[in-house]
C-alpha cells in the first residue's frame, strides 16, 4: 500500500498537470485520518485526485492511446492502424464504494479480498469423512494480517503459511488451525530455514506470531 499526498488544484488548472495519473491494483483510498472513502475493484487500475475544494477523484475506466515510436531523436512514427490499442468493443466494470472511519487500515484490505478473491463454491460427488459440517483451516485473531498463501511444502511433508503486513506498525496475531501444531519454523521464499529467527513455540493449535510493518513473512509448519 503506497500513501501519496494530494496537491490542492487552486489555478483550476489541468488535474494530470497537479497530482497526475497513479496505478491502483485492488482498492485506492481517500482520507483525511478521521474519514474516508474507498474505491474497490477488480478491473479499475487507474485513479487521479482532482485537487479541488470536493477532494474529487477521477477513476480511468477505459485506457486508448496511439502506439507511437521514436526511431531517432526528434521523429516519430506513429501506428494508428494497431487496432487493439483502442480496446474497442464491450467492457464491463465492477467496483464497490466503500466508505469508513479512519484510514485505509480500517478494513480496506478485507473488502479487496472480498471482491478481488471470492469464494467460490464446488459441487463434488458423495463422500463420507470425519470432519465437521463447517471447520476454519485457518484463522486468524487479527484482520490487519493478510493471507497470501495456504499451500504443502515442496519438500517436505509439511504445509506453508504465508502473510503480508501491509500496515505501518508492527502487528501480533494468534493463528489456530484445523490440526494441532507439532512443529513450526520461519522460512524464506525458497522454503528454507531462517538462520537467527526467532524460534517458534506453538500451543495446540494456535501459533502466535510477529510480522513487522510492510513485511512479508512465511512459515513452515507440521500438523
Amino acid at each position: 500500500v503506497v500513501e501519496r499526498k494530494i496537491v490542492r488544484n487552486e489555478k483550476n488548472a489541468d488535474p494530470s498537470l497537479v497530482n497526475g495519473e497513479d496505478p491502483f491494483i485492488r482498492f485506492v483510498d481517500m482520507s483525511d485520518g478521521k474519514s474516508g472513502l474507498s474505491i474497490v475493484s477488480d478491473s479499475l487500475k487507474g485513479y487521479e485526485p482532482l485537487g479541488d475544494k470536493d477532494n474529487s477523484l477521477a477513476l480511468n475506466l477505459i485506457r486508448c492511446y496511439t502506439s507511437q515510436i521514436v526511431t531517432i531523436y526528434g521523429r516519430k512514427e506513429r501506428r494508428a492502424e494497431q487496432m487493439l490499442t483502442q480496446a474497442q468493443g464491450l467492457h464491463r466494470i465492477h467496483y464497490a464504494i466503500y466508505p469508513h472511519a479512519g484510514t485505509w487500515e480500517n478494513g480496506c484490505i478485507e473488502q479487496a479480498e472480498k471482491i478481488n478473491c471470492p469464494m467460490i463454491p464446488t459441487q463434488t460427488h458423495r463422500s463420507f469423512g470425519d470432519l465437521p459440517s463447517e471447520l476454519n483451516y485457518v484463522k486468524f485473531s487479527s484482520a490487519k494480517l493478510a493471507l497470501s498463501a495456504f499451500k504443502k511444502a515442496d519438500r517436505d511433508d509439511a504445509v506453508i503459511l504465508r502473510v503480508f503486513n501491509p500496515s505501518t506498525k508492527e502487528v501480533s496475531a494468534d493463528i489456530e488451525f484445523l490440526k494441532e501444531i507439532m512443529k513450526a519454523e520461519a522460512v524464506n521464499l525458497n522454503e528454507e530455514k531462517l538462520v537467527g529467527a526467532p524460534a517458534l513455540k506453538p500451543n495446540g493449535k494456535k501459533l502466535k506470531i510477529t510480522v513487522g510493518p510492510k513485511k512479508i513473512a512465511s512459515f513452515k509448519l507440521k500438523l
